[in-house]
């Protein structure tokens, strides 16, 4: 026998006349919740017995129960069974007023509520009306039911809450907002607060959400909306705010829940902060099997630069989703490890149980691009085409990218071609220009930029940079100021920011105009950033003016002390101090960054050899063929001093790399000797180019060096640098010694 039916068979025994309604009205409530059929069959049992009478409070459950049919029919059968018996009435017509928007079936609401008697039209009513339009998607019906309902009882929070909870648009939810607070509505009723508090948070007005959760009562303030304010915060950048709230909610006595420390990591992930790291780490014990859990806390402690603490927790994780792999695998990208995040997403293909998705490709394609290597852009190509990623607009642009950036700009080309136009965006195009932009076709740029506003796309941002950076690698200073004041004026609805300017600083100081770009930085109309003075000290540099350059020193080094920007600025100007005899201001410069906390980069090269790539840093001695390798730069340097190489004094002041400062075992060199090396064993001379990576700008003495390189192997050398590509071929270099 059921627990239903023993249930039944007790309530009977107990009163053998079949028991009062209220009782099986409680009994049937409790059904509904376990087992809808059960709660019918139990309704039949109460028609049996002739003395009873089911009344309206027998309804409200039964009706819930037929909304979780997928059938409407059930439903509709109980309502022509209420007309029968003329129980119609309050909650009964209000839970089936429920029960039909449950069931997607709006229309049906609104007709049985036109149907009531208008005098018999309560709140209870009005708010069943407004929910089920609501959860409905038809808002703006919802919106007019709740001004009828203003107009006939005035408006309930409930209600109000119904429909601030479908609101779509965030100006819907401000105008309900203004219409409660109008009408006298309590704003602070705890139902409406957090209905306010999840919208706000849900379209993207976190201050809002803070503003309504802090209405609440302290003892009202329930985890659902201590959760909706806190990730509100995160999905909205405001990181530190989700992280200060989240401290109140502990320091409460608010118990966090699982919901809440997913948010916090995500918003502690986005400030990558190893002291909030280590905060919320002392609220999580995950298990291994709480994948979610778990690949957030790979999201956080990759953020915070501990690779190794995410991938010793990725390792454990149980049952991992393609979630948690593109995760890990961005988390070695973005920490500039590309190979890592190459090895581990052949693993995951190896294991063949997850399905790479396009956030996967992402992380996986700006690794590639950072190695350089065409075979292995290639490779990832075929595999993004394969598993459908490559319709993504994202994953898209980001292949048109790895192509240019590896120095298969033909390749790039040929991608963006096939793409059927009707189907390009905004990102393709501006990946294209962008591509054109690093290998100094300034020109091309500048003619696809033109196709594209012709065939009815807006440029954006982004776009707008990439013009304007294309247009500094040719040297087309006429066409890049005009551009960039068009920018400026509006002209194309972007309004002129930081990355803008750099781009025009560094044309104009890049031909010489110093004292114009200058006064550009100096009328901006906001505050120039580092990378709008760096443009300015790069020009210094290159025309030797230290004048302007101590004037740019004052500005910058505010900056600088707040922790923005890297040690190059300061070696940039160091070096420039020096080259312009001011020796005693170069050596305070250096005494300044030995006390700071800034830090060089390191330098990394990669060579490409067929699908795989090698990396090397300065002076690096870690390779197993270490001893053959420089034996086989030392052979190298004779002959390059045989064709006329003279070394040039490192004064240029670039983000200088570790080991030789003479630059004799620079990155780039260590990886062109290994490719020489390679291609010897191959069986002979190659004739195709070879493709080297780096991260940092090159400096002056390994340029000129890789010119008689060139000579010396006949052989291209293609060499991309972090601003632009440089081709090498018969002693020249395609930038024309402008970078």
């Amino acid at each position: 026998m059921g627990a239903t039916a023993t249930a039944r068979t007790r309530l009977l025994q107990a009163d053998p006349g079949g028991g009062a309604t209220v009782r099986w009205n409680l009994l049937i409530a409790g059904a509904s919740r376990r087992d809808p059929l059960a709660a019918v069959s139990l309704y039949k049992s109460m028609q049996s017995s002739s003395e009873l009478r089911p009344n309206d409070h027998t309804f409200p459950a039964l009706l819930r129960s037929m909304a979780m049919q997928p059938d409407p029919l059930h439903l509709r059968h109980f309502h022509a069974h209420l007309l029968r018996l003329g129980l119609l009435r309050r909650h009964a017509a209000a839970a089936l007023l429920r029960a039909y928007g449950e069931l997607r079936l709006p229309c049906q609401s609104r007709r049985l509520f036109d149907e009531i008697p208008r005098l018999d039209h309560d709140p209870v009513l009005w708010t069943g009306l407004v929910s089920s339009l609501s959860e409905n998607g038809r808002v703006s019906e919802a919106f007019a039911a709740l001004s009828a309902m203003r107009s006939s009882v005035g408006i309930d929070p409930g209600a109000a809450a119904a429909v601030v909870s479908g609101a779509g648009e965030l100006r819907q939810g401000q105008l309900l907002h203004a219409m409660a607070i109008k009408e006298g509505v309590d704003v602070a009723d705890p139902r409406l607060a957090s209905a306010f508090v999840h919208m706000y948070a849900r379209l993207g007005g976190a201050a809002a959400a803070a503003v309504c959760f802090r209405a609440i009562p302290a003892s009202s303030r329930v985890a659902a909306c201590w959760n909706a304010v806190i990730s509100g915060l995160a999905m909205n950048g405001d990181g530190s705010g989700a992280m200060a709230l989240f401290k109140e909610m502990v320091a409460g006595g608010e118990v966090p829940n699982r919901v809440t420390l997913i948010s916090v990591l995500k918003a502690a992930a986005e400030l990558g902060s190893g002291e909030v790291a280590a905060d919320v780490l002392a609220w999580l014990r995950p298990p291994a099997s709480d994948v979610v859990m778990m690949t957030a806390l790979v999201e956080l402690q990759a953020t915070s630069g501990e690779v190794g603490k995410a991938r010793e927790i990725f390792d454990a994780v149980q049952g991992k989703n393609v979630v948690c792999w593109s995760a890990m695998i961005g988390g070695y990208e973005q920490n500039s490890m590309p190979e890592e995040a190459i090895r581990l997403f052949r693993l995951m293909m190896k294991e063949g149980e997850i399905r790479p998705n396009a956030v996967t490709f992402l992380s996986l394609i700006s690794a590639g691009a950072a190695v350089g290597a065409a075979g292995l852009a290639g490779a990832i190509h075929k595999q993004a085409a394969v598993a459908g990623a490559g319709a993504d607009d994202r994953v898209f642009s980001a292949m048109i990218g790895m192509y240019a950036r590896s120095g298969e700009l033909p390749l790039a080309r040929r991608l963006f071609e096939e793409r059927d136009r009707g189907r390009m965006s905004v990102a393709g195009w501006t990946a294209m220009i962008g591509a054109e932009g690093i290998h100094g076709g300034g020109r091309r740029a500048l003619g696809l930029f033109s196709e594209m506003q012709a065939r009815g796309f807006k440029p954006n941002e982004v776009t707008l940079v990439a013009v304007l950076s294309a247009c500094g690698h040719a040297g087309l200073v006429e066409e890049g100021v005009s551009c960039f004041e068009a920018v400026r004026r509006g002209d194309f609805g972007v309004a002129a920011n930081e990355r803008h300017y750099a781009c025009a600083v560094d044309l104009l100081g890049r031909a010489g105009k110093l004292e114009e770009a200058m006064s550009m930085v100096e009328t901006m109309p906001v505050e120039a950033d580092l990378p709008v003075w760096g443009s300015l000290l790069g020009a210094c540099r290159i025309h030797g003016n230290v004048g302007i350059a101590k004037k740019v020193e004052g500005r910058m080094k505010g900056l600088l002390r707040d922790g923005w920007g890297s040690a190059g600025h300061l070696v940039l100007l160091a070096n420039l101090y020096k080259q312009g005899g001011r020796r005693d201001e170069a050596v305070r410069v250096r005494a300044e960054l030995m006390c700071s906390p800034l830090r060089k980069i390191p330098g990394r090269s990669f060579v490409a050899v067929g699908k795989v790539a090698r990396g090397f840093t300065a002076g690096d001695a870690s390779h197993e063929e270490s001893e053959l390798i420089y034996a086989e730069l030392r052979e190298l340097d004779v002959k390059v001093r045989e064709m006329g190489y003279a070394r040039k004094r490192r004064w240029d002041g670039r983000e200088e790399e570790e080991g030789e400062e003479d630059g004799r075992f620079h990155s780039e060199r260590l990886a062109m000797a290994f490719g020489i090396m390679i291609s010897r064993r191959g069986g002979g001379a190659e004739t195709g180019p070879m493709r080297i990576m780096k991260n940092l700008r090159v400096c002056e003495d390994c340029h000129e060096y890789t010119k008689a390189v060139g000579k010396v192997i006949g052989r291209e050398l293609i060499v991309r640098d972090s601003r632009r590509f440089h081709h090498f071929k018969d002693g020249f270099c395609s930038c024309g010694d402008f970078w």
